[in-house]
This record gives C-alpha cells, structure tokens and sequence, in this order.
C-alpha cells in the first residue's frame, strides 16, 4: 500500500493576508461602483464644489447678472483687456519657468501677483454679488438657489459651445 501525500497546512498569515486583499478589492470595487452610479468622477467632484464666480453671476436674474458684469469691468479697468492682462501673465509665467538658470524665487512672485490678482477679482465679484442678492426678494433669493442647483444637474458645457 502507498500513502496518500499529505498536504501541507496553509499558515495562519496567508490565510489572513488573502482575507484581507479580498475586503480591500471588495471595497475599491465599491468605490468605483458607486462613482459610476453617480454619473462618473467629474459628476461626482462638481457636486461637491462651490458654484464659482461663473456660477453665481449665470444663476443671478439676467438685469442682476449685467450689473455685476458691468461693476467688475469698471472696477477692473486700467487701459489694458483683460486679454491683454492674461497674455502678459502667461509670458512672464513661461519666462519664469524657462529661465536659464531657473529661478524658483521669481516664478513664486509671478505666481504671487497672479494669485493676487485673482483674489482681488474674487472679493470684488463676490462684493458685488453680496450686495445683489441683499437687494433681492426672499422669493427672487430661492430662485437664484434654485437656478444654482440647476446649474448642478446641468452637464457641463463642450468646449465648441
């Protein structure tokens, strides 16, 4: 008569490793699952994302909406577009970061002008909305709220529109 071979037991740690791995595939699979239910990951991030300036002048009543857009390019005017501004930032970030020999110091200051410059659009626009929306109807509020959480659920525009 032969003997059967007899197996070797499996350790205590691979059995708990192959545990383990199998919850942490369980729950990726969860997480991406859900995403996808959700209308996929930009879905997923604009829904947790404040309304920006955009958002909140398009969600304005359309006489509120020019009024803002009408303050902020009175406030922002200084003899050169807004074009011309943007173009100026760009070269001198590009400049900045292709400098030889680079310099981190400078592009920091370039990248610090424009940061202020778009803080102070921000606080200006957001001023300027503030002051419509104190303006308007309890009711004319709810719409704005309203139009905004429309905005939400719309999806996001092409880039040929």
């Amino acid at each position: 008569m032969t003997d059967a071979p007899t197996r070797k037991p499996v350790p205590l740690w691979l059995k708990i490793t192959l545990v383990v791995s199998l919850g942490l595939n369980l729950l990726v699979l969860g997480v991406i699952g859900g995403v996808a239910l959700r209308g996929g990951p930009q879905k997923v991030i604009e829904a947790n994302t404040p309304p920006g300036l955009i958002g909140l002048v398009r969600a304005l009543p359309e006489d509120r909406g020019l009024t803002v857009r009408t303050e902020l390019r009175e406030e922002f005017r200084d003899g050169t577009s807004f074009l011309q501004r943007r173009r100026k930032q760009t070269r001198d970030l590009r400049e900045a970061i292709t400098a030889v020999p680079f310099d981190a110091d400078v592009l920091e200051a370039v990248m610090e002008r424009e940061r202020g410059q778009v803080l102070r659009f921000l606080e200006a626009g957001h001023g300027i909305i503030l002051v419509q929306l104190a303006d308007m109807t309890d009711e004319e509020r709810a719409q704005f709220v309203d139009k905004l959480s429309e905005q939400r659920r719309r999806p996001p525009r092409s880039k040929s529109d």
